[in-house]
């Protein structure tokens, strides 16, 4: 564990917490470490959960000796990994980077900054998308959220949001343990498509800190990795499929009002100011990937419904 110095004020009072689970990813989880351990402010812990991997838990443990090291004792998952993390946490502010994805260097400076305000409960930044060679031409920016990065949509300045993204945020450690942190049944595995935990947990967040705030600040960022199997059209279809799922199961814990408001938006603003846009400068291929990745979603929302009998809230 990182020393916390007394009156030192180039120390975060923060764990900063890593989600890892493949050997594949080993150089990415360097790299991510490094990260953290050059920002501007250090953190006081700096905590990697190990989900459901002996050969990565001994190796992690033996590399990094001035970080704890723990297993994943939860539902094995993204979720799982981040409630051990919750358990393990010894710092009031906690934050969560991705795997694949390197921090800015004042990354948890600028984010701790918003927890002066009492009322603010969490905050994220933007995350950009680190191809691993180009982006494909007909890859729409309105959809890098399949990506796990900021989409041409987003603010483009600090504001209040309903949810940050949850390989980019930081949260108050007290408040995310009294809301029960992040729901089992969401959280992706390598088998199950389902994700959206920070949604539904950042949701669930305010509704249990009346007068509470989230905030997403555009002015620092993490690196997130895409490799090239990310830039093909099955990933892209199957990701987009995956979300809709997602997006009822979010619906069915916290209601269709506060589940889909900003997908709403979504639809109704974004992707209709992107189709302009792009065929103004006669781009087809990207208008092309918004009709696919939209009804892709629509039919995973379908099937999700369904299946999983979303029932119907008013709002």
């Amino acid at each position: 564990m990182i020393v916390h110095e007394p009156g030192d004020e180039t120390t975060a009072p923060v764990t900063a917490v890593l989600c890892v689970y493949t050997e594949q990813r080993w150089a990415m989880i360097e790299a991510a470490v490094a990260s953290l351990r050059g920002q501007s402010r250090v953190p006081a812990e700096i905590l990697m959960v190990v989900d459901y991997n002996d050969a990565l838990l001994a190796r992690a443990t033996q590399a990094f000796p001035d970080v704890t090291v723990v297993a994943n004792h939860h539902t094995k998952g993204l979720s799982g990994a981040k409630n051990t993390a919750l358990d393990h946490a010894t710092q009031p502010i906690m934050t969560v980077l991705d795997d694949d994805a390197v921090a800015d260097p004042g990354w948890i400076a600028t984010l701790l900054g918003h927890f002066v305000d009492p009322m603010v409960v969490a905050a994220g930044s933007a995350v950009d998308a680190n191809w691993e060679h180009v982006r494909p031409p007909w890859f729409a920016g309105e959809f890098d959220w399949t990506l796990g990065c900021s989409y041409v949509g987003l603010p483009d300045h600090v504001t209040d949001v309903r949810n940050v993204f949850g390989g980019a945020m930081a949260m108050r450690h007290d408040a995310a343990v009294k809301a029960g942190g992040f729901l089992a049944e969401l959280g992706r595995t390598a088998s199950r498509a389902l994700g959206c935990e920070e949604t539904e947990f950042c949701i669930r967040l305010q509704r249990d800190n009346p007068g509470s705030r989230i905030v997403f600040d555009p002015s620092t960022s993490v690196q997130h990795f895409v490799p090239d199997h990310r830039a093909r059209w099955s990933y892209f279809v199957r990701r987009c499929y995956g979300e809709g799922l997602s997006k009822v199961a979010v619906a069915r814990h916290v209601g269709r009002s506060a589940g889909l408001a900003s997908e709403r938006r979504y639809l109704t603003r974004t992707i209709p100011s992107g189709v302009v846009r792009y065929l103004r400068h006669g781009k087809v291929a990207p208008v092309a990937a918004m009709v696919v990745g939209c009804t892709a979603t629509a039919v995973g929302f379908a099937v999700g419904t369904v299946s999983l009998r979303l029932p119907r809230r008013a709002g």
